[in-house]
């Protein structure tokens, strides 16, 4: 090889690195602005439903926050349907992903005015330095995680039937009632009541980290083919602003059953 071809060879994968770090930068870019307005509505709808209470007092304010987080669920259910249909359609998700951030900031809301600062601040934190780590993971080891991501959605799918047979179970045959009154009459109660939350909050924090882990891995060998549209790259932002929401819910409770617990 001589020397032109060596200099071509350089340049050419100095713009390979270049445009990969581009979609990466604005993929995480993305996320970050669509969570910053998640947080804006969170606060700014806690402020405001302070200020209802006042004016309209407990009831009727109430109402109107219940019937404002029902209708933000069900809008949250149908733009993820309107975010991948337009996704492959080839049509711009900027304007569906703003109304997702908004509605699932309505839903953060809830979190933002009953629990205390400090878990948030912590969830926020641990949340963050786990999706450094695993981007760093994916980067350095240059993996898709493909299997890691089928073992995630796996358990997510065990838990969900395991909750589904309980939950019929506790409907149909008091089944909980009647595990919890033994537990309450050996004065078990409160231990096994904490350690099902954590423990049930635990594995379907291991399964998120997993599909995240695996979308992390998607997303860099997208960077790595060299596709660089900006459609593109806010849906990987959706996707990683899904799992860091995800996420970020699971560790918020286990925050809170390790400190009520503490109490």
């Amino acid at each position: 090889m001589n020397m032109r071809d060596r200099t071509l060879d350089v340049n050419n994968r100095y713009t390979a690195e270049t445009s990969k770090q581009s979609f990466i930068a604005k993929v995480f870019g993305y996320a970050a602005a669509a969570l910053l307005v998640s947080t804006v509505v969170a606060v700014a709808l806690g402020l405001v439903f302070s200020y209802l209470i006042g004016v309209l007092g407990d009831e009727t304010a109430s109402i109107i926050y219940l019937f404002s987080l029902i209708g933000s669920a069900v809008g949250i259910f149908i733009i993820n349907f309107v975010i991948h249909f337009m996704n492959f359609s080839n049509r711009s998700i900027l304007v569906p992903g703003i109304l997702y951030s908004i509605l699932i900031g309505i839903m953060l809301s809830s979190f933002v005015m009953f629990i205390d600062w400090y878990i948030l601040s912590m969830a926020f934190g641990i949340t963050t330095l786990l999706f450094a780590l695993m981007y760093l993971i994916v980067r350095f080891t240059k993996k898709t995680f493909s299997k890691l991501g089928m073992f995630g959605a796996g358990m997510l799918l065990g838990i969900f039937l395991m909750s589904i047979i309980f939950g019929i179970l506790a409907l149909f045959m008091n089944f909980g009632l009647i595990v919890l009154s033994g537990f309450a009459s050996s004065g078990l109660s409160q231990w096994a009541i904490y350690w099902i939350y954590f423990g049930i909050d635990s594995l379907l924090l291991v399964a998120m980290l997993s599909i995240t882990m695996w979308d992390i891995g998607r997303i860099n060998k997208i960077s790595e083919r060299g596709e660089n549209s900006k459609n593109l790259a806010l849906y990987c932002a959706y996707i990683i602003y899904t799992d860091y929401i995800y996420v970020l819910l699971r560790i918020i409770r286990i925050l809170l059953v390790v400190f009520n617990n503490k109490k």
